[in-house]
């Protein structure tokens, strides 16, 4: 792995650092923060979360320019399932439309 590769600040360089960041990182008020300024809600708390958040998370790392570049050859990881891709963005399409789970007044449609 890359030592370019930052998440969350955190620059990792093999696979078990970037285990402990992500492990870190979901349900942590930075996570919270994300989402929220991301969505454009006040009060999404972790709580409830999409299936394959993790999944979906760590894929788009090795999408990135760094990963990729790391990735080269024999190494490329398989994409996810389109079914998979699917449910993820239902379910936060969902959650970003309860207003119990995320009051927002801003949501641009590009981002459901």
């Amino acid at each position: 792995m890359s030592t370019l590769v930052t998440v969350g600040g955190h620059r990792v360089a093999d696979a078990s650092e970037l285990d402990s960041v992500m492990d870190s990182y979901f349900g942590s008020p930075d996570e919270q923060e994300y989402i929220n300024r991301f969505f454009g809600c006040q009060s999404w708390t972790g709580q409830a979360a999409p299936r394959y958040r993790i999944s979906y998370t760590c894929r788009s790392l090795l999408e990135s320019r760094e990963a990729r570049r790391c990735n080269s050859g024999d190494m490329t990881p398989p994409p996810l399932c389109a079914g998979t891709c699917n449910t993820y963005v239902r379910e936060w399409s969902a959650l970003t439309l309860n207003h119990s789970m995320c009051i927002n007044n801003i949501l641009s449609e590009d981002r459901r």
